[in-house]
């Protein structure tokens, strides 16, 4: 196996294969976090991806560049619950708005979330992030803020509205750590 398109080892997680890439099982992020871990520890733990390989800078790139991600959260009977989303890479976290709904509801009951890109043509250049996610403080948001209005200027101008009454209404921060990426 190539090693460019190896996701960096997490100490005491399983090999896992699919579609070719070798990763690391992440279950050890979900348990810490859902154990009430301090916020600092599960975060520092959640940064072990490698985007510096082949996979990784297509990665980098889409989430430099795609308007649109679809974020797939857990209803509490289990259902997924995908939902189309804007969003902002900030170099660690994948940072979005969101108003106070099922998919904050869903994150709250179970922060374990997968975010996935349209395929390209061909259906191929297929990627999908595992994640946890919080509800992050406004602060969170505030760092970012403006490079968010000028990736969606033109979409906030085409829904009638301006950033200050969209932020209003969409009010509550998501920020997603990935703990794994894989790649077709």
């Amino acid at each position: 196996m190539e090693n460019s398109r190896r996701i960096r080892q997490v100490p005491g997680a399983p090999n896992r294969t699919a579609g070719g890439n070798v990763y690391k099982s992440s279950n050890f992020h979900a348990r810490c976090c859902l154990h009430s871990c301090t916020v600092s520890l599960s975060l520092s733990l959640m940064s072990d991806i490698d985007l510096t390989g082949e996979l990784g800078q297509r990665a980098q790139e889409r989430l430099s560049t795609e308007q649109l991600a679809w974020l797939t959260t857990v209803r509490p009977n289990g259902t997924p619950e995908p939902n189309p989303v804007w969003f902002l890479w900030d170099g660690s976290s994948i940072i979005l708005r969101s108003q106070d709904n099922l998919k904050v509801r869903n994150i709250k009951a179970n922060p374990n979330v997968v975010l996935n890109f349209e395929s390209g043509e061909g259906g191929g250049d297929i990627l999908v992030f595992h994640g946890v996610a919080e509800i992050a403080a406004d602060a969170v948001f505030e760092q970012v803020r403006d490079a968010y209005v000028t990736k969606y200027a033109e979409g906030i101008k085409r829904l009638g509205t301006t950033p200050e009454k969209m932020f209003a209404s969409y009010s509550l921060t998501i920020s997603i750590k990935p703990t794994k990426l894989r790649g077709f």
